[in-house]
């Protein structure tokens, strides 16, 4: 309980010290984006220091790379010849290839679409992850800080049996109709239903953090490789991991 408090104590300094620094890229986006610079907007996405990323700072970084997406999806159905759908498309193939890596059965319970990872029926699959980096993590320098996104959201009505779970070295995330839990402990939603988790790279694994009822929840794992199982029955889990470049 003690170790619990001072990572919830530690995870809120993060959140705290991190919003301010965000906040003038957050303006910066916003801007561009209402003024159809969608180049400029998504080099001011690109330029967040690891080290800014903080479970909130991250979950606000995604609604804006989804809000970059969607404006940029309607400027390329508008002009096609823009440029905007080959900005869209290397966007998109760059989100996507974390889930390349991914090994599933049976094949075709999840598919990559739009860059994101659409899973259906019944299946199970492994993804592993990336370490700290070249050099980091064994003296040569501090791991990367900041979380790697990744969105959780239904498509369709899932029944009421339906659900999706990861399995980080046995702290599990398990998504269900009605919500999701992380290590036993309810998960909030974001504003649109879906929910966010972040994926923090320690050299000795990964720790899985998400927004809880009193504040941020982190359970830490000795594993670098997502366990994932689900079973759907009509209804799809799309999954959104967040880009980097």
């Amino acid at each position: 309980a003690a170790c619990d408090a001072a990572i919830t104590r530690t995870t809120a300094a993060w959140d705290a010290w991190a919003l301010p620094q965000l906040a003038g890229v957050e303006r910066a986006v916003r801007d561009h984006i209402a003024a159809g610079r969608a180049s400029e907007a998504l080099t001011a996405l690109r330029s967040v220091p690891d080290a800014w990323r903080s479970p909130e700072a991250e979950r606000r970084i995604d609604a804006l790379q989804r809000s970059w997406e969607e404006a940029v999806a309607r400027e390329a159905e508008r002009k096609p010849d823009s440029g905007a759908k080959g900005l869209l498309d290397d966007w998109r193939e760059r989100r996507s290839e974390m889930w390349s890596k991914a090994r599933v059965e049976p094949a075709g319970s999840m598919q990559v679409r739009d860059g994101a990872a659409v899973f259906t029926g019944t299946g199970t699959g492994r993804l592993p992850m990336p370490g700290p980096g070249p050099g980091q993590g064994q003296g040569q320098g501090p791991p990367h800080l900041g979380p790697i996104g990744l969105r959780l959201a239904w498509h369709g009505k899932p029944a009421a049996n339906a659900q999706w779970t990861l399995d980080l070295g046995g702290v599990t995330c398990v998504l269900r109709p009605g919500g999701a839990e992380l290590g036993g402990q309810p998960v909030l939603n974001n504003d649109d239903g879906s929910i966010s988790l972040g994926l923090l790279r320690r050299p000795d694994g990964l720790s899985i953090l998400a927004r809880g009822r009193n504040g941020s929840l982190i359970q830490p794992a000795t594993a670098s490789e997502l366990v994932l199982r689900w079973s759907l029955g009509s209804a799809e889990v799309e999954a959104t991991m967040g880009s980097r470049r």
